[in-house]
């Protein structure tokens, strides 16, 4: 607890030390980074004679690196040397800003650097690797790798996902919310997605303009190799004939390579799309059979997935690679999901277990191992630290893990330690939680040997990383 001084006069009250600005003020500063978010971050200098305070830093939506702008002040932190702002006018342009792609960009909320040039996009990456991941890289006397770019930087994702409602001006849209509301933006003219997804959200906008949408509220579509399409209509009400009504209108489009459409009741308030109830087919198939390098998945209506199919197989084929794999080996992938990398790694050694904790995702990882064939794969439906707990004996040779976007759960890291396995290969689609595990794995003697990046998720700032760690030998 701060103690207040015994003698005022003798201790006169210290100046906050950052920038004097408020809510609503216009500033002009220099954007010299980008943060987790996408924002241009820049400084102002700190206030108050003599403080020595830290400067206060500005992130600034839609302003790129090198640029000079004029922003409007709209929160500033209560709690450390931090504010957020909004891009009024830029007084100097980055050579790096491109004309963006999508109709609905700096509203959606979702591609936030499609106005900074791809090969600048792929260098801020690598800048975000060397920030976080850079020191624990050095130690172990590997470099920071440069980020793998993606095949195709439009058309890539094969699900999208859209809040249905009213927009601003009361049509009723497949949208989603503009950030930090709950005001609906239309995503007709989103580029991102795979064109057949677009075709299938224009057709059931029209659809539900016409024969109305009842108690839709989410529908989420993902697209195959094959061009084939599965649409999630997610009402708040089971027994809606709105909503039956557009199911099978849509199912009735072969025309859209719709290849069927699943019904998800969820009524709970909030924005999740999904909650716990069944999926039910309303027409034709309840799941998607997709390719990813030579490995074939069985995709349910809820399974989680790689968005960027011809990425997620160089990253799958790069794990192979990485783990240097001897026919002999048992390997262990925790997190594993619908089993994609476990399948990649099948063909190469003697045995492979996968462990996912989600019962959908699990389901998905049996049904996809039955699909390609691999009898030498067994899915264990747990959490991980709970499988290893329960497993003490069992001593894989190689490791692989792919947690979500907190890393690992803390037990995790002595757990693998203790079983010395030959090789351990971390992906992760958070830097800083992987930065934080790369700490704990030094502590107990496995250090980084073989780093690589790929860029899943173009004009976003997510990056996906690949490590490989070894037992130390000294």
């Amino acid at each position: 607890m701060t103690r207040k001084p015994r003698d005022a006069a003798a201790a006169p009250a210290r100046t906050p030390a950052r920038a004097a600005v408020r809510k609503g003020e216009r500033v002009e500063l220099e954007l010299a980074r980008l943060d987790d978010d996408g924002a241009g971050v820049g400084t102002l200098p700190a206030s108050g004679a003599g403080t020595g305070g830290p400067a206060l830093e500005v992130h600034v939506a839609r302003a790129l690196p090198g640029e000079r702008v004029q922003a409007r002040i709209d929160h500033v932190s209560p709690h450390r040397p931090e504010a957020w702002a909004t891009l009024v006018t830029i007084t100097r342009e980055s050579p790096t800003r491109v004309p963006t792609a999508c109709v609905p960009f700096g509203h959606c909320g979702g591609c936030v650097l499609q106005h900074l040039a791809y090969p600048a996009q792929l260098e801020a990456k690598q800048a975000e690797l060397a920030r976080t991941l850079g020191p624990a890289l050095a130690a172990a006397g590997v470099a920071v790798p440069a980020v793998t770019a993606s095949p195709l930087t439009l058309g890539y994702r094969n699900k999208a996902k859209y809040v249905v409602g009213p927009d601003r001006a009361g049509r009723l849209v497949l949208g989603s919310y503009l950030p930090r509301s709950h005001d609906l933006v239309d995503m007709a003219g989103c580029q991102v997605i795979e064109p057949v997804l677009e075709a299938a959200a224009a057709a059931l906008t029209t659809l539900a303009r016409d024969q109305g949408a009842g108690s839709l509220r989410h529908v989420v579509l993902r697209a195959n190799a094959a061009g084939r399409v599965l649409a999630v209509l997610v009402a708040a009400r089971a027994r809606d004939p709105e909503v039956a009504a557009l199911g099978a209108a849509l199912g009735a489009r072969a025309d859209l390579g719709i290849a069927g459409v699943v019904l998800h009741v969820h009524a709970a308030a909030g924005d999740a799309i999904f909650g716990p109830g069944p999926f039910v087919a309303l027409a034709g198939a309840d799941a998607l059979e997709d390719v990813i390098g030579d490995v074939r998945l069985h995709l349910s209506a809820g399974a989680f997935f790689q968005v960027n199919r011809d990425q997620a197989a160089q990253l799958y084929a790069a794990v192979r690679a990485a783990a240097e794999l001897r026919a002999t080996d048992h390997v262990v992938e925790l997190y594993a999901g619908v089993a994609g990398i476990s399948l990649t790694l099948a063909s190469a050694v003697a045995r492979v277990t996968a462990v996912e904790e989600h019962a959908g995702a699990a389901a998905d990882a049996r049904a996809s191992v039955a699909l390609s064939g691999a009898g030498n794969v067994e899915v264990s439906e747990a959490d991980a630290a709970a499988w290893l707990a329960s497993h003490p004996d069992v001593r894989p040779d190689v490791v692989i893990v792919d947690p979500p976007r907190k890393g690992l759960a803390a037990a995790i890291v002595p757990a693998l330690a203790a079983r010395r396995p030959r090789a351990i290969l971390y992906v992760s689609c958070n830097p800083a939680s992987l930065a934080r595990d790369l700490t704990a794995f030094a502590a107990v003697g496995y250090l980084p040997t073989h780093a690589a990046a790929f860029d899943l998720f173009p004009h976003t700032p997510h990056i996906e990383t690949l490590i490989r760690l070894e037992p130390r030998t000294t």
